[in-house]
């Protein structure tokens, strides 16, 4: 598992390059505003999260998490 934080005008470039280096089917969460009253989690693939947040920009705060490569091991991910 991985977790990123970047700058906030740098999402859309951000989730291209995951697209790119993880491929579109990793599963990643981005939480936008964490501890604020404006906390959101959007969830899915890389692929079409970063559809979502072309379609809606997004330039607050944000973290993104980015599920590790399953290994097929029972118990580990």
């Amino acid at each position: 598992t991985i977790v990123l934080l970047e700058a906030p005008y740098r999402l859309a470039q951000l989730l291209d390059d995951l697209v790119a280096g993880f491929g579109e089917g990793r599963e990643a969460c981005v939480a936008l505003e964490l501890t604020t009253d404006k906390e959101r989690l959007h969830r899915g693939t890389l692929l079409a999260l970063r559809e979502e947040f072309r379609a809606r920009p997004f330039k607050g705060e944000f973290a993104v998490v980015i599920r590790g490569k399953s290994t097929g091991r029972r118990g580990r991910n």
